[in-house]
C-alpha cells in the first residue's frame, strides 16, 4: 500500500500511455521505492519509499479517481485498487478492477532507472513557475515539447545538451521527470540566421 498526493498522481497520469500494444505501459508501476509511468517519450518517477510489494494500477482507474474534486490524496492498496481520501484522510471512494494474479505475474515494466542520467553538464537550474521551463532550456538551445512537460510549479532542471534526456524535479525532489528533447534543428537555423545578420550589419558599417 502507498499514499500519493493529487499532484503526484496527476504527473504519473500525464506520462502514462493509454493504448500501447506493450500492455505494461498502460499501467502505473509501483515498487518498494517508486511509482513510475512512461509513454516512451517521457517517464515520471515519484519517490514514495513506503517499502511496498510490487503493484500495478491501470491508467483508466487513475484517470477516474483523479476526477474526484474533494480528494487530496490517493491510497493504492493493491493491484488495480485505489482509494481517494480527503484532507482528513476520510475515505471517499474505492475504484478497482478484477484481474487474475497470473496477468500481473507475467507483466514486466521497463528498467526505468537506466533512463535517469547519472551526471549533467548543467545541473539544478532553479525555476519558480512551470512557464519558465521551456525558456530556461531554450537559453541552452534545448527544445522540449510542452505536451511532455511535468505538472510542477517549482523545482530544478538538469540536462546534457540538445540531444540528451532532460531531467526536471520538483523542489523536494520527490517527483523526477525525464523527457527527450526535440532535435529538429531549429536552434541551428536561428544561430545561422544570427551569424548571417551580424555579418550583414558589420559589412554595412564598414
Amino acid at each position: 500500500m502507498i499514499k500519493l498526493t493529487k499532484n503526484q498522481l496527476k504527473n504519473l497520469i500525464m506520462s502514462c500511455d493509454t493504448n500501447n500494444p506493450k500492455y505494461e505501459l498502460n499501467f502505473i508501476f509501483i515498487d518498494k521505492e517508486n511509482a513510475v509511468s512512461t509513454n516512451t517519450r517521457c517517464v515520471t518517477i515519484v519517490e514514495h519509499n513506503q517499502n511496498t510489494e510490487e503493484m500495478w494500477l491501470h491508467i483508466s482507474l487513475a484517470k477516474t479517481a483523479i476526477k474526484d474534486s474533494k480528494a487530496t490524496h490517493f491510497i493504492i492498496e493493491s493491484n488495480n485498487s485505489i482509494i481517494s481520501t480527503d484532507k482528513d484522510e476520510f475515505h471517499i471512494m474505492r475504484y478497482s478492477i478484477d484481474m487474475t494474479d497470473y496477468t500481473y505475474s507475467t507483466m514486466k515494466f521497463p528498467d526505468y532507472k537506466r533512463i535517469i542520467p547519472q551526471s549533467f553538464t548543467k545541473q539544478n537550474i532553479p525555476f519558480t513557475d512551470a512557464s519558465q521551463i521551456n525558456g530556461i532550456l531554450a537559453l541552452d538551445e534545448v527544445n522540449v515539447n510542452p505536451k511532455y512537460l511535468p505538472l510542477i510549479s517549482e523545482g530544478y532542471i538538469s540536462h546534457n545538451g540538445e540531444t540528451m534526456p532532460v531531467m526536471i524535479q520538483d523542489v523536494d525532489k520527490l517527483i523526477t521527470h525525464v523527457v527527450m528533447p526535440i532535435n529538429d534543428g531549429r536552434f541551428k537555423e536561428l544561430k545561422d540566421y544570427l551569424k548571417k545578420t551580424k555579418w550583414v550589419l558589420q559589412k554595412n558599417n564598414n
